[in-house]
């Protein structure tokens, strides 16, 4: 699901916090797991189908193992967005995302800088027809890393050409009472249209904690050359009041 920019950053560690110096560790870990994964997709044996239950596209086209794109918010900031994805023989895939992004509300070059970063990585394992098992690990440059332990259902609902949908429910994770609950699908609207759209609900056990929800929204139009013109709608209720939603324009491009 979406390796955009939005997550449920919570904020850094405090400097006097005794944990701060683990919370880095674990943040490199994960950033060698993320470039261990990155290359691990470019193996020969890795194969890839026409989008995979995550990402859809334009009939007639093939779903690159990775898709590096470029954006601008309306916010006022920019963001590089690197997709991958890699289905093994068998009942096992990966896939996942890192965004890079400049920060909103700021003035001047500092909005400019690629200084905040998020990314996810899914490992799934298929049990049945429709279901399958869904390990996350999660980071973010304003968080400690985050793993998720889920369930994914694929239902049988069709929403329109060439759609995908499936539903995660993910009620164990660390680094917060709480769990996540997320949508993901999309489809194909012409031969060079395509549209899909994720969503996070993250839910707290804590009595009077609020849900918040994280959802965006995606047309893409894939050009003769390969690449695609992208307009995306952003929602993040996790940022202040004022910032939580923006339109990105965005190209994007198919690594193979």
């Amino acid at each position: 699901m979406r390796i955009s920019l939005v997550s449920t950053r919570r904020g850094p560690a405090p400097r006097s916090c005794p944990h701060a110096r683990s919370v880095s560790a674990a943040g490199r870990v994960a950033r060698l797991i993320y470039a261990f994964l990155l290359v691990a997709a470019l193996a020969p044996e890795a194969r890839t189908d026409a989008g995979g239950p995550d990402q859809p596209t334009a009939r007639g086209s093939a779903r690159a193992p990775f898709l590096l794109e470029f954006q601008w918010d309306t916010r006022g900031f920019p963001l590089v967005h690197l997709d991958f994805l890699h289905v093994k023989p068998g009942r096992f895939s990966t896939n996942g995302f890192i965004d890079w992004q400049g920060r909103p509300g700021m003035t001047g070059a500092d909005h400019l800088s690629l200084r905040r970063h998020v990314g996810e990585v899914h490992h799934a394992r298929w049990f049945a027809r429709r279901f399958a098992i869904d390990a996350e690990l999660n980071d973010g440059s304003k968080r400690p890393v985050r793993a998720r332990l889920g369930v994914r259902w694929y239902p049988p609902i069709s929403l329109g050409p060439r759609s995908r949908l499936f539903v995660r429910l993910s009620p164990l994770q660390t680094g917060g009472k709480g769990g996540q609950v997320s949508a993901v699908g999309g489809g194909v609207l012409t031969s060079r249209l395509s549209w899909s759209f994720w969503a996070d609900l993250n839910t707290t056990r804590s009595v009077g904690g609020d849900s918040q929800l994280i959802s965006e929204v995606k047309l893409r139009y894939r050009r003769r050359d390969g690449s695609s013109l992208t307009l995306e709608f952003r929602q993040n209720a996790f940022l202040p009041s004022g910032q939580q939603t923006g339109l990105a324009l965005g190209v994007e491009f198919p690594l193979r």
